[in-house]
């Protein structure tokens, strides 16, 4: 049994990165277990954010709240690319399911506040981020990729805005 904080982190790390693997791509088989792989591989960079935010902070408050406010961007960053990628092969779907996702994703990363103030630049990050897409979805569909270009651009600026919060 570990006697210290330090090496409990440690064996801790070590049985997080026996079974995690941050670099592998989940293979798709059939088009009903594209949000499984899709979820797999978040909760897979939720939990290494976490345990990076845990082993610098000694603390599961930050952690935590880290972990939701990654969640809150996949929670609404899902739907609403769903909607577009419906809206651009068929030419129109339910803005409401995104709409409903935007709102529940600024709600998950308030939750991120209660656990850590040091969060707040993360909210309103989300905020942002939930604001735009409540437009975009709006507009005329884009080609896909695109949609994913500016996603992934999106999701790396939230993570440097939270990041800043959390340091300053």
């Amino acid at each position: 049994m570990p006697d210290d904080v330090a090496d409990q982190l440690r064996d801790w790390s070590k049985s997080l990165a026996r079974t995690v693997d941050p670099t592998s791509i989940e293979r798709v088989k059939s088009p009903t277990t594209v949000g499984n792989a899709s979820s797999a591989g978040n909760r897979r960079w939720l939990a290494v954010a976490a345990s990076i935010v845990l082993a610098a902070d000694r603390s599961g408050r930050p952690a935590v709240g880290v972990r939701l406010v990654l969640a809150a961007r996949a929670v609404g960053a899902i739907p609403f690319v769903r909607v577009k990628i419906m809206r651009l092969r068929r030419g129109h779907g339910p803005v409401w399911h995104s709409d409903v996702a935007q709102a529940t994703s600024v709600a998950v990363a308030a939750i991120a506040v209660v656990a850590d103030r040091r969060l707040l630049a993360g909210l309103v990050g989300v905020v942002v981020l939930a604001v735009m897409q409540s437009v975009w979805v709006r507009r005329a569909p884009v080609p896909a990729k695109q949609v994913g270009l500016r996603q992934m651009a999106m999701g790396l600026a939230l993570v440097a805005v939270t990041t800043a919060g959390v340091l300053w």
